[in-house]
C-alpha cells in the first residue's frame, strides 16, 4: 500500500517512486532485449553472408570443373 508524506521539497508519493523504479526496470529489459535483438540479427546477417560465400565457392568450383571438361572436349 502507497504511503503518502510531506516534505519541505512537497508532497511526494510513495507510489510515483514506485512507478519510477518500474519504469526503470522496465528500461532496462528493453535495452536488455533490444541488445539480444541486435545480436541475433548481427548472427544471423554473418549466418547469411557465409551461406552465400559458400553458394559462391560452390557455383565457382562448377563452373571451373565444366570448363575444365569443355576444354577436354566434353560438349554439354
Amino acid at each position: 500500500m502507497a504511503r503518502r508524506y510531506n516534505t519541505m521539497w512537497g508532497q511526494r508519493d510513495e507510489a510515483d517512486q514506485l512507478e519510477r523504479d518500474r519504469m526503470f526496470q522496465m528500461t532496462k529489459w528493453r535495452k536488455f532485449l533490444l541488445q539480444m535483438r541486435e545480436e541475433d540479427i548481427d548472427r544471423k546477417s554473418r549466418d547469411e553472408k557465409d551461406r552465400v560465400a559458400d553458394q559462391i565457392w560452390k557455383i565457382t568450383s562448377l563452373a571451373t570443373i565444366l570448363n575444365d571438361l569443355k576444354a577436354r572436349g566434353f560438349n554439354f
